[in-house]
């Protein structure tokens, strides 16, 4: 494969709805969890019908078993430095699927470090959730949820890039090579 090819992959449109496994976030780890979980749930809603009617669209399951997407819970993210985490699933991108490990949320960039605010965590799930329905890269933009960084204080929502970016994503064929893509 060419160094400026990009492969496109992304949930196949029979997935939908994508099964999210989003438990109760450990009391230990947040001043108020049941916010916190109103503010997750509401980052990965926010996805919802934006690169089509039903694409993508989302069901809330019980078990991590059944899911498509699982949000884990941790003290301190992978790696350090995240407030949330969205790894690919190596095993499927080598077979031309798509699939995400998980989505990890710790709220906060380091063990003991301060919470993030429900702005922040917002704004980086909404982000991971990007990741974690295919856009595996970042806009060049700051003002797209999609950008390589997260501005605290600022007001995220989908911008009309972050939603056009989706739908030509999702308007593609999975599999579909593009020489000389961005990265």
């Amino acid at each position: 494969m060419p160094f400026n090819e990009t492969i496109l992959l992304h949930w196949p449109k029979s997935a939908m709805p994508l099964r999210v496994h989003l438990p109760a976030p450990p009391a230990e780890l947040f001043t108020d969890p049941d916010a916190v979980l109103a503010t997750v749930e509401a980052a990965i809603l926010a996805w919802s019908n934006v690169a089509a009617p039903g694409i993508p669209s989302f069901v809330f399951v019980e078990t991590a078993r059944e899911a498509d997407i699982r949000v884990a819970w941790a003290e301190v993210p992978d790696g350090g430095g995240y407030v949330a985490y969205c790894p690919y699933d190596q095993a499927k991108l080598r077979m031309r699927r798509f699939g995400v490990d998980y989505l990890l949320i710790s709220g906060r960039k380091s063990k003991g470090g301060a919470e993030a605010s429900p702005q922040l965590l917002h704004a980086v799930v909404l982000h991971e959730m990007g990741h974690a329905l295919g856009l595996g890269g970042h806009s060049t933009s700051a003002a797209d949820v999609m950008y390589k960084s997260i501005t605290p204080g600022f007001d995220y929502t989908l911008s009309a890039s972050d939603r056009l970016t989706l739908s030509k994503l999702y308007s593609s064929p999975i599999g579909k090579r593009v020489v000389g893509a961005k990265r």
